[in-house]
């Protein structure tokens, strides 16, 4: 781990594109705002905005355990996260290589986003047990593994690309901008106007459109990985690595002698179940929108019936 591409990440085809010691146009407008901006875009559109509509409206699953699988999904799935978060920047803590300690971690992360985004998609037409286990299993293989290998890594590129505050503050301006504007424009416009209706509820072509949004991640990804550069990490290479490491159980106990992390971690969980129970009810209300839909079906071919019946008398 320590020697992460000892032997092939240490190949000249992998090294950064910036050469220069300060930020570039190049850097900032590929590297910060259209890569993650293009990379966001995917995983708003297969990830969250319109997954549980895939679920819901395609696969018809939202009956199983009464509504609770779907409810109990994403609260298990962000459980998992939250303890992938911690693996994760602890490995990138402990990664050295030629490419730096973040971005190896960005290019391992494409194709791992582009396979894990598919499976989303490409559930089997077997029984319930089968979709069910097949939905867990990708939707933790992309948000607690395949996202949070990008994600962590992504975040980490900021701090890492320079020590000089304002080209700092302006990257962060970008990346968030590129994180945000675009995928927002794309998600709530573009989609549900020109693609929604095309795809309907008809999985073939919900796979197709998702596998192709999927593949446009990757040179996305290779986008940010080649156009950037961690100046701060390349500034340790060389130097003995420090003797003296804290324990995980160090480190955790260092966040919370905090009270301010305390309720900043207690709002952001609140924040996120609510969230969850809001998707909850999303599904809940499909579920008796369709009974409803279905009891007023019946009404009115019982009253078609009888209708005929006199008609006959």
């Amino acid at each position: 781990m320590s020697r992460l591409g000892k032997g092939l990440l240490s190949s000249k085809v992998f090294d950064s594109r910036i050469k220069s010691a300060n930020i570039t146009n190049p850097e900032r407008w590929l590297g910060y705002f259209a890569g993650p901006a293009f990379v966001m875009t995917m995983f708003y559109i297969s990830g969250q905005s319109y997954l549980n509509m895939f679920y819901t409206d395609v696969l018809n699953l939202t009956p199983i355990a009464g509504g609770m699988f779907l409810a109990l999904l994403p609260i298990v799935s962000k459980i998992l996260d939250a303890i992938t978060n911690l693996i994760m920047g602890w490995i990138i803590d402990r990664t050295h290589s030629r490419q730096g300690k973040a971005r190896p971690w960005i290019l391992i992360s494409g194709p791992l986003l582009v396979i894990s985004a598919i499976l989303l998609f490409t559930v089997p037409n077997a029984g319930t047990t089968v979709q069910v286990i097949w939905v867990s299993v990708s939707y933790s293989f992309y948000f607690c593994i395949a996202f949070t290998m990008y994600n962590i890594s992504h975040t980490l590129m900021v701090p890492l690309s320079t020590r000089n505050s304002k080209q700092r503050d302006t990257l962060a301006m970008l990346s968030s901008v590129g994180q945000s504007m675009l995928p927002g424009a794309i998600v709530t416009l573009l989609f549900p106007v020109f693609i929604l209706p095309a795809i309907g509820v008809d999985q073939s072509k919900w796979i197709t459109v998702m596998c192709v949004l999927s593949i446009l991640a990757l040179p996305a990804v290779m986008l940010e990985y080649y156009f950037t550069r961690e100046r701060v990490t390349e500034e340790t290479v060389g130097l003995p690595e420090e003797t003296k490491t804290h324990s995980i159980k160090e480190q955790i106990k260092g966040c919370f002698s905090f009270g301010v992390l305390e309720s900043r971690i207690s709002t952001l969980f609140q924040e996120k179940f609510a969230n969850l129970i809001a998707r909850g009810k999303i599904g809940f209300y499909r579920l008796v929108k369709r009974r409803f839909l279905v009891f007023i079906r019946c009404v009115n071919v019982r009253a078609e019936i009888k209708q005929k019946f006199h008609s006959k008398q």
